[in-house]
């Protein structure tokens, strides 16, 4: 048997070519899928959010330029057996190149000290990145694979236990998805893929139910590689696919009959008394690539949307590149914006803005809360003070000799802005905040009578960038994604009301044709909306479905 040693140069190498692919080319894979679900959907929304994904997705490919501004936490999967030696510090090694990626591709710096935020901007550090190990008794060439995706997803995210005493394992598992889905609404950048884990410790489940989606990244695998087929697993598939569409979530939420664009599960041994089941959302904009090594030769085994194939795929779909919010109103706005102006929006409503607008991500908000309580609100960034846009989004950054540059800059989850946005709205800092999702009852009631929360397409951070025309920061101390970046826009949209100063809500309204169709499911499927599937749950997804609906409801 021949052993290739792999040396720190070719692994470094590897490394970095894979973080820029991963960051900046879309999966082919993944791109026909979302053309599938675009000539399958004929809900106008979500036909609109398609045409915006995908136009995104082809803007990436041409400017080299990552098509989501959250690229997560680097991870890379190093499969190794009999036949591959590695003649390099491995940690040592990946986390160079990461480094490197991080300021050349770039790559978001993303990565943390959990307890005391410190940034170091290299996207290493406590672990990072983080290197999954695979062993195959069957001598193979060396294969590696890396993965980027943002945590919109990954928060949405969840595991629970099921006693082996519930009557059909089955149905738990289905329920404890439907649920999980519900819960998110739709935040975690949907369409994207469902991996389920089933068995053993949580964290292998965990770690199954994320490892299952990228199955089809690189299909079709030379056929040393490809998994074991599964035909029940496949049936399971199949039956959590249909019953999560059948849902009508939608793209981003919007409603529609594609909520998820595939289902991947994957079993373990378990314990006699218990099955954990795990659940890991996948954004639309999941990346990952993946080569191997063999020999001298490096073969990509992942398809990738290539710039040369940009024009092509362009005069395929431009039959369906309509105007987003077709039928609705459509708003041009300039800042500082009237709140007259404001007051006359309705949900549904299409505006575009142009003028100055600025970012404000956790740690933002939570600083200028602390001003506004300590009497200090003249410290807040004047361009918030004068203008009151706010868009929840932490950029891709790029530092120049002419200056800032931004490489991408699409919106993050608002939700969890909801506390603090709540605050300033009442304090008449914010009059607009633009993100996606939604954002809770606090904020609902805090805009009624003075703004607005506008939703844009969450991952299309190439298609936003193109709007920006100069850019400023204030807070950098705070790091690059939660610094407060004050960006000049012109026609910065299409961006849809999704909650009006009269408290009407786009998300409330989907939902109660989500939730009446998720009981419809339970009577086709044979279960019961009253019953916990989960014994004793740990989650609130393990709740009965009436349970979860009810909480869902007063989020």
């Amino acid at each position: 048997m021949n052993v290739a040693a792999i040396d720190a140069e070719k692994l470094y190498t590897l490394a970095y070519g894979l973080l820029a692919n991963a960051a900046n080319k879309y999966p082919q894979n993944y791109l026909d899928r979302l053309f599938e679900a675009l000539e399958s959907d004929e809900h106008p929304g979500a036909r609109s959010v398609f045409v915006s994904i995908i136009e995104n997705i082809l803007s990436a490919a041409e400017d080299d330029a990552s098509l989501c501004q959250d690229t997560g936490v680097p991870v890379f999967h190093v499969y190794l057996n009999p036949a591959v030696r590695i003649d390099a510090d491995i940690e040592q090694t990946l986390a160079e190149a990461t480094a490197k990626a991080t300021v050349e591709v770039p790559i978001r710096r993303n990565v943390i000290e959990p307890f005391t935020y410190e940034n170091p901007g290299t996207n290493t550090g406590w672990g990072t990145p983080f290197i999954h190990y695979h062993y195959s008794p069957n001598p193979e060439p060396f294969r590696m694979r890396v993965e980027l995706k943002g945590f919109g997803g990954e928060i949405k995210s969840t595991g629970d236990w099921v006693f082996t005493s519930a009557e059909k394992m089955q149905d738990a598992v289905l329920a404890y998805v439907l649920n999980n889905v519900i819960l998110s609404r739709g935040e975690g950048c949907i369409p994207g893929f469902l991996g389920v884990g089933v068995g053993g410790y949580m964290c292998e489940a965990m770690s199954n139910a994320k490892n299952a989606v990228y199955r089809e990244l690189s299909a079709p695998l030379p056929e040393s590689l490809r998994p074991t087929p599964d035909a029940f697993a496949t049936e399971m598939e199949d039956r959590i696919l249909r019953c999560v569409n059948r849902l009508g979530l939608g793209p981003m939420g919007g409603g529609g009959v594609t909520t998820t664009m595939g289902v991947f599960l994957e079993r373990r041994g378990t314990h006699t008394a218990v099955a954990s089941v795990a659940v890991s959302q996948q954004c639309w904009a999941s990346r990952g690539s993946e080569a191997l090594v063999d020999g001298e030769k490096t073969i990509y085994l992942t398809p990738h949307l290539e710039k040369a194939s940009v024009p092509a795929i362009r005069s395929r779909t431009e039959k369906c590149f309509t105007a987003a919010g077709k039928g609705a109103a459509v708003r041009e706005l300039t800042t500082p914006i009237a709140q007259e102006e404001l007051l006359k929006l309705r949900v549904g409503d299409v505006v575009y803005v142009n003028g100055t607008i600025c970012t404000s991500r956790d740690g933002a908000h939570r600083r200028m809360v602390e001003k506004v309580r300590s009497g200090r609100q003249s410290e807040i960034p004047s361009e918030i003070l004068e203008n009151g846009i706010i868009f929840h989004c932490g950029p891709v950054i790029l530092q120049t000799d002419a200056g800032w540059e931004i490489v991408s800059a699409g919106p993050t989850t608002s939700s969890r802005f909801t506390t603090d946005a709540s605050v300033l709205t009442q304090n008449g800092i914010i009059k607009a905040a633009i993100g996606k999702g939604t954002m809770g009852d606090a904020m609902i009631q805090a805009l009624t009578g003075r703004g607005v929360y506008l939703t844009a397409v969450g991952g299309c951070a190439v298609s936003y960038r193109k709007m920006i025309r100069g850019v400023d920061v204030k807070w950098l101390d705070l790091g690059y994604p939660e610094a407060v970046w004050v960006l000049q826009v012109e026609r910065f949209g299409p961006l849809v009301v999704g909650i009006d100063s009269t408290g009407q809500s786009a998300s409330r309204s989907v939902m109660q044709s989500v939730y009446e169709n998720a009981r419809q499911i339970y009577a086709d499927e044979g279960m019961d909306p009253g019953k916990r599937y989960i014994q004793y749950p740990q989650t609130i997804a393990g709740f009965s479905l009436e349970e979860v609906i009810a909480k869902s409801q007063s989020a």
